[in-house]
């Protein structure tokens, strides 16, 4: 970015008046950052380029523990004394003679057992002291000449040279550091733009405008799931408060949504209303305009304090850098300094002195909080960015952002139901489509990920994708084995990978169902060995292959799987249902018993209410009153949290158990302090014995003038035939609005599907057949 564009002061990266090179970080792709110091070795030489030393050092916990195994004393003693130490340090820099000395539990372990005090004595010694050395996650440090004329180098096995001076200790001797950080977001941007490229050659991230209205409309609505920096549900409200109509107010945010400055978010929303309707801004002082109008009267960024240092007191940016400086680390001597020069210069510009201390005094404050606003302006870039990505080429982004995310599983299943919003359909793994990471198939399509499916990973799925380009699409089991098997270098697919890619759905696109593959892993894995053999004995020899090709397995005839076991294989290995849902079976128990779907909790109204959904977490806590627990159930189309009491824990203990399909009922109770509606569960059912334990009836819903009094006889005749004991309900609706209840007392029918089934079949296609309560309630 040109710097020139944001109005942003080079003073406050590089100040003549420091004694220390500037601070320099790079965010870069985290799968390419190797290759960016690399690049860096390249172009100073690598005898004048290496990464920074670690230093892993012992702690009082842990060497308390090694002193007293190594003299002889018992696993719980050296526990004991470990965990004593623990509670007892209040992270002062105490000495653990100093902590033991204060401590009368301590004293007394130390004087009831033996090797007690040698424990203590030794351990005093050891602690603080290097244990070993490491390599830091992001530091380099670049030299003007060789780096051994300038630091004492170190070889770390396995990751090279690397200074023997730390981060701190490096920078006071004068050497430029860089913090090289493999940024996870700028990954995602590469592979996104990248698969735009596909059908767009000319598109390139840099070059996006910065005003595009659809973008900063989903910013300020507070869409911004998946957009870097501004994900939090408190960050969402600051964007809506807001209201941000250009790209200075996603800076702003970004900088000013820290502590110590989140206050300052309603007064910037305020202010930028009032600008909206001309009205005036009140400003420190009336030459600050210039300073402050930018961000509406609001100072958020260091180069801000700096600048009103500068218009109102005539200081230096250099000055204004070192007054920064000291209010920012509260260097007391050097502030008392700088408050003489700053009210020296603004005496010389008849400013009065009680202003001028009161506008040094908000500068003081300001200065604590105040973010730099080349690294907000660099966040927003990224920020913004991802959000043009998202809502422009959504299937592109999304896919790039489930690559990213491949391994943490409760990520995925949100990021998958963000990306089902948006309107794109993410496909169940494939292993004649899907890729090594999330492709985008189509602008509205993505295939998962091969590498995401449990017990596979990147180098097999890689090696299924080179031999599928070389071979092309598989037909069986054995094509997909032997064809990997083929890869140069390749171990071929191994027993649990290839069960993992059957479980998961990755080979229904085979001959054969999920069983029948399964049935013959071995040969599978033993016909691939077969091929790779007869490969290299035909490479090997002069006059061709002496072995005959191998015979290329029959499937036995096998039934497929239960659905509910293979349901849950699949999300066993993949986290969640592609090929269906538990909860499928339970469709009528669903539509007649519940009043919302589980998505919709977080929106309903204050209330009764009853959801569908399996427990997928539970998390208990002991307060005043009982246990209490917070339970994320999970829906088909999403998840939330419930609470439960103690007295319901109590009474459905047993049921309360992940993966168990339950019909949950309680209310929606309005959040305090703030705090977000929740639902307080009363009573829970399973909901294969839903209807026999709700009493369940039949729900006839017919259009007064749209039913004519043959197809009535022909529902009486029906239900005469299915008799059972549920009640019927049947409600009758005319075009005026005139509704008619009514509830059968001489007919009560059977509640399965054939009879539902069966009233549907009978009944025009505009009415309604459900089950319902015994009391008639129904959604």
């Amino acid at each position: 970015m040109n710097p020139l564009d944001y109005d942003l002061s080079f003073e406050r990266f590089l100040n003549p008046a420091r004694k220390e090179m500037p601070d320099i970080d790079l965010d870069v792709c985290v799968e390419r950052r190797g290759e960016v110091i690399d690049h860096l070795k390249l172009l100073y030489g690598k005898e004048s380029v290496c990464q920074i030393i670690t230093y892993s050092r012992m702690k009082n916990k842990a060497v308390i523990k090694d002193i007293a195994r190594v003299l002889g004393m018992s696993y719980d003693d050296g526990d004991a004394f470990s965990k004593l130490f623990g509670e007892a340090d209040d992270g002062s820099g105490k000495t653990l003679f100093e902590i033991a000395e204060s401590n009368t539990a301590i004293k007394s372990k130390i004087n009831s057992i033996e090797k007690a005090s040698r424990l203590v004595e030794y351990a005093d010694r050891l602690s603080g002291m290097v244990r070993h050395a490491g390599v830091h996650a992001a530091g380099v440090v670049i030299t003007p000449g060789r780096l051994d004329t300038h630091v004492p180098l170190y070889w770390a096995r396995g990751k090279g040279v690397t200074t023997q001076y730390e981060k701190k200790a490096a920078e006071k001797i004068g050497l430029l550091k860089l913090d090289v950080l493999g940024l996870k977001t700028v990954t995602v941007i590469h592979y996104a733009e990248e698969a735009i490229r596909l059908y767009k050659p000319d598109f390139s991230i840099d070059e996006l405008p910065f005003d595009d209205a659809a973008t900063l409309e989903m910013i300020s609505s507070g869409d911004t799931t998946a957009i870097f920096q501004l994900e939090s549900s408190g960050m969402r409200e600051a964007l809506r408060k807001i209201g941000v109509n250009r790209f200075d107010d996603v800076t702003a945010a970004v900088a000013i949504y820290r502590p110590g400055s989140m206050h300052m978010i309603d007064i910037y929303a305020a202010n930028k209303e009032m600008s909206a309707r001309e009205e005036n801004i009140s400003y420190p002082h009336p030459s600050l305009k210039e300073v402050l109008e930018e961000t509406y009267g609001v100072t958020i960024y260091q180069e801000q304090v700096m600048r009103i240092a500068n218009v109102l007191a005539g200081m230096s940016m250099t000055e204004a850098d070192n007054l920064r400086r000291a209010m920012s680390k509260k260097i007391v001597a050097q502030m008392a300094k700088m408050k003489t020069v700053f009210l020296k210069g603004t005496a010389a510009r008849e400013i009065p002195k009680k202003k001028a201390i009161e506008i040094w005094g908000l500068i003081k404050k300001f200065a604590e909080y105040g973010f730099n606003k080349s690294h907000a302006v660099c966040y927003a870039i990224i920020a913004y960015r991802t959000a043009y990505l998202k809502r422009h080429y959504p299937a592109e982004f999304m896919a790039a952002y489930l690559t990213s995310e491949v391994g943490e599983v409760s990520k995925l299943r949100s990021l998958i139901r963000e990306t089902a919003r948006l309107g794109v359909t993410v496909r169940g793994p494939s292993v004649n489509l899907g890729m090594a990471r999330f492709v985008a198939s189509t602008p509205g399509e993505i295939v998962y990920s091969l590498a995401a499916i449990k017990n596979v990973g990147m180098t097999s799925a890689e090696e299924i994708v080179q031999a599928r380009n070389i071979s092309g699409s598989f037909k069986t089991i054995f094509d997909l084995c032997a064809g990997v098997s083929l890869i140069k270098e390749s171990s071929g697919l191994n027993k649990r990978a290839l069960e993992s890619l059957i479980l998961a759905g990755a080979t229904d696109c085979l001959e054969g169902n999920r069983a029948q593959q399964l049935k013959v892993v071995e040969q599978a894995l033993e016909y691939a060995s077969a091929a790779r053999q007869h490969h290299d004995s035909g490479q090997m020899s002069l006059f061709g292959s002496t072995e005959s090709e191998p015979v290329v397995p029959l499937l036995a005839a096998c039934k497929e799987i239960p659905l509910e076991d293979k349901l849950e294989k699949e999300r066993e290995m993949l986290g969640f249902y592609f090929s269906g849902h538990p909860l499928d079976i339970y469709s009528e128990e669903i539509r007649g018993f519940t009043t919302h779907y589980v998505d919709q909790i977080d929106f309903a109204p204050i209330g009764n209410l009853s959801v569908a959904g399996t427990i997928s977490e539970i998390r208990k806590i002991n307060t005043r009153r009982g246990v209490m627990a917070f339970v994320t159930i999970t829906g088909k189309k999403g998840s939330a949290e419930v609470l439960f009491f103690s007295d319901v824990l109590e009474r459905y203990g047993d049921l309360i158990q992940k993966g168990v399909l339950l019909l949950f009922e309680g209310e929606v109770t309005e959040g305090k302090k703030d705090r977000e509606n929740k639902m307080l569960v009363n009573r829970v059912v399973p909901l294969n014995k839903s209807r026999e334990l709700m009493n369940s009836g039949v729900y006839i819903e017919v259009d007064g003038y749209g039913c004519d009094m043959i197809v009535l006889e022909q529902v009486a005749d029906f239900l005469k035939a299915n008799p059972g004991t549920g009640k019927v309900f049947m409600k009758v609706k005319f075009p005026s609005g005139r509704v008619v209840n009514a509830i059968s007392r001489s007919i009560t029918v059977k509640t399965d599907n054939q009879v539902l089934a069966g009233l549907r079949s009978i009944l025009p296609s505009l009415s309604k057949v459900s089950l319902c309560r015994g009391d008639g309630r129904f959604r």
